[in-house]
């Protein structure tokens, strides 16, 4: 798909009336991919990474305190996540999204993802931050955002800090 102008602005109007909309759903209302609404969000709400760069943002990802929420695969299916729910990469190049419990089942290969990009977005009274990874062609693999207190604050800070 080819990103017009008319498409950035109803991305942008979607956005607006709706700050808090899950960039996925906003791609399937409008039937487009989540990497083109991405690149049409507003400068300010979203950053390019090096694909090469997937180790050292897992790495970091792992330090992270509470996650607010992970969606995997191209149906964006919600993980339920448990108190102190954490992220670790294993060897191989494999991922697994693991609580206190145990693996939850999503495992994809390293070489799958062909986008990573940072987002930052209004969820109540504050920002929360989130990091998409993207297939090849753009698709959705596995999003993860920060969990935030009662406040709006995350519980570790900016993403790409």
């Amino acid at each position: 798909m080819a990103i017009t102008k008319e498409f950035v602005q109803s991305v942008r109007k979607n956005i607006g009336e709706q700050p808090a909309i899950d960039i996925g759903v906003l791609a399937c209302s409008l039937n487009a991919r989540e990497a083109d609404v991405i690149t049409a969000l507003p400068v300010a709400m979203r950053q390019k990474a090096r694909t090469s760069s997937f180790d050292a943002i897992w790495h970091r990802m792992t330090y992270w305190g509470t996650l607010g929420q992970v969606l995997i695969g191209s149906k964006r299916r919600p993980m339920p996540l448990n108190e102190g729910a954490s992220l670790k990469l294993l060897m191989q190049g494999k991922l697994k999204v693991s609580d206190s419990e145990g693996v939850l089942s999503f495992t994809a290969m390293r070489d799958a993802v062909g986008y990573i990009r940072f987002i930052e977005q209004a969820r109540g009274p504050g920002i929360a931050y989130a990091v998409s990874f993207l297939d090849q062609k753009g698709g959705h693999l596995l999003s993860v955002r920060l969990g935030t207190d009662e406040t709006g604050a995350t519980s570790s800070g900016p993403l790409a800090a």
